[in-house]
């Protein structure tokens, strides 16, 4: 690839991500794949700030999630940055900022597609917060990651991450009580194709939180949200 065909490259790539690099190596490494640094002798390729921004992704949720959800425990804490931070997740927002189009493969991976591999993607994207880092500092990769991981953020209770709801609020009654949530079936309403299931969640004989679904694990996750959220605001108030 020719010099001026980097050079747009990392300039298209750099306003989707929404930060201007002073130092462009950076991200030039942070997207440049193994298997085209293999195939032109390069000395450099990804796979170092892929490392770097692995832990720098799971510090910056752990702060953000830290903040947004004041008093929550740990458990919980976890189980939000394990739904957040993940193959997956990180992939996706590679997509959202159109990584996939900007990553420097060698020819084996273009021929296979690699480009789309959540794989590859997620490794790209760890390593231009790592690039971005170098770059400048923590406050801007904070900027950053909140605004790539803002829809996850705001709506931290799609279908995706429910069930992380249900394992994180067991795992605080198992932690707080030394007992399990129970769900009761409070509610049903209309036709036996189209039902709706309304769900209260016990936590040691009081009601933290009710939800409506579908069906009724459908009904009994949203109630657990609920008693999450139930609960991470009672604590706050407490201190």
């Amino acid at each position: 690839m020719k010099d001026e065909s980097f050079d747009e490259l990392l300039k298209a790539a750099s306003k989707n991500i929404g930060y201007r690099f002073k130092n462009k190596q950076l991200l030039l490494e942070a997207l440049t794949h193994k298997s085209y640094a293999n195939e032109n002798k390069l000395k450099y390729n990804n796979e170092r700030l892929e490392y770097l921004g692995d832990s720098i992704i799971d510090f910056a949720i752990a702060y953000i999630l830290f903040n947004q959800f004041s008093g929550s425990n740990e458990g919980l804490l976890s189980r939000f940055r394990a739904a957040l931070v993940n193959e997956k997740e990180l992939s996706k927002i590679a997509r959202r900022i159109h990584l996939n189009e900007y990553i420097i493969l060698g020819k084996g991976e273009r021929l296979t597609s690699g480009s789309d591999k959540d794989s590859i993607l997620s490794d790209a994207y760890e390593a231009v917060i790592a690039a971005i880092f170098l770059d400048s500092n923590m406050n801007n990769v904070l900027k950053i990651v909140r605004k790539h991981f803002k829809d996850e953020l705001d709506n931290i209770t799609s279908q995706d991450m429910m069930q992380d709801y249900k394992t994180a609020i067991l795992i605080f009654c198992q932690e707080k009580y030394r007992l399990a949530p129970s769900y009761e079936l409070i509610g049903q309403s209309g036709p036996d194709h189209n039902c709706t299931f309304e769900v209260r969640i016990m936590i040691n004989g009081s009601e933290f939180g009710r939800g409506k679904g579908k069906t009724k694990k459908e009904a009994e996750q949203h109630a657990a949200r609920e008693a999450i959220f139930n609960i991470a605001g009672s604590e706050y108030e407490k201190e």
